[in-house]
C-alpha cells in the first residue's frame, strides 16, 4: 500500500502481470541537464545539425 503523500506524485502503469510505479518529480541528473544545455547553445550559435558523438 502506498503512503497517501506518495499517491499524489506516483504514476502507475499496469501491463499484464507487471506494475510499474514512477515517483515524481522525475528528471535528469545535473550532468545530463548540462549536456542538453550545451547542445541547445550549440544549436543557437551554429544552427542545425549538431552531432553528439557520445551518450548524453
Amino acid at each position: 500500500m502506498l503512503d497517501k503523500t506518495l499517491e499524489k506524485t506516483v504514476n502507475t502503469d499496469t501491463r499484464g502481470a507487471v506494475t510499474l510505479r514512477l515517483c515524481g518529480p522525475r528528471g535528469f541528473c545535473a550532468g545530463v541537464d548540462r549536456a542538453i544545455q550545451i547542445v541547445v547553445l550549440a544549436l543557437k550559435k551554429y544552427g542545425a545539425p549538431v552531432y553528439v558523438r557520445h551518450e548524453i
